[in-house]
């Protein structure tokens, strides 16, 4: 599969406007926001690197689907995802922060792909992540994705 990463390193801490100072904490949720990313193109088909991301019970309101909650729901939706051919995510804009056992990740994305007739497929989406730490490591608890409203035609 060819999978195309265009998520650069930089892309996560420079999503914040010049101007703002950055949020407390925004450093170690934009890496778990760019850990998402990357094992999303990584996972070559294996749902279960992507859902190992999120707590047991996590809920998906997913940019392709309504409702998916749990770890082995999230492990199918991310199955049938990641298979795509040349699945690329890009992010526009991140602004994270934390405090304490929660953290945020929100901003817009596009996921591009091939479709089955070879059409190259462009969805400009916006997402929300709210993150828990677990012994240190910071889980998705919510994600929330949607194509934008003036994307839909």
């Amino acid at each position: 599969m060819l999978v195309a990463v265009a998520l650069a390193a930089s892309v996560a801490l420079a999503s914040t406007p010049a101007h703002a100072a950055p949020a407390p904490g925004a450093p170690a949720i934009a890496r778990a926001y760019t850990a998402w990313v990357s094992t999303l193109h990584a996972a070559d088909c294996d749902g279960t690197e992507v859902a190992a991301l999120y707590t047991k019970r996590a809920i998906l309101l997913a940019t392709f689907k309504e409702y998916v909650q749990g770890r082995p729901a999230i492990t199918e939706y991310f199955d049938e995802l990641s298979c795509k051919d040349s699945l690329a995510v890009s992010t526009q804009r991140l602004t994270s922060a934390r405090d304490g056992a929660l953290g945020y990740a929100t901003g817009l994305y596009t996921f591009t792909y091939r479709s089955s007739d070879g059409t190259t497929v462009t969805v400009p989406a916006r997402f929300t992540f709210v993150f828990e730490n677990r012994d240190g490591r910071w889980l998705i608890a919510t994600h929330h994705s949607s194509q934008n409203p003036e994307s839909r035609g």
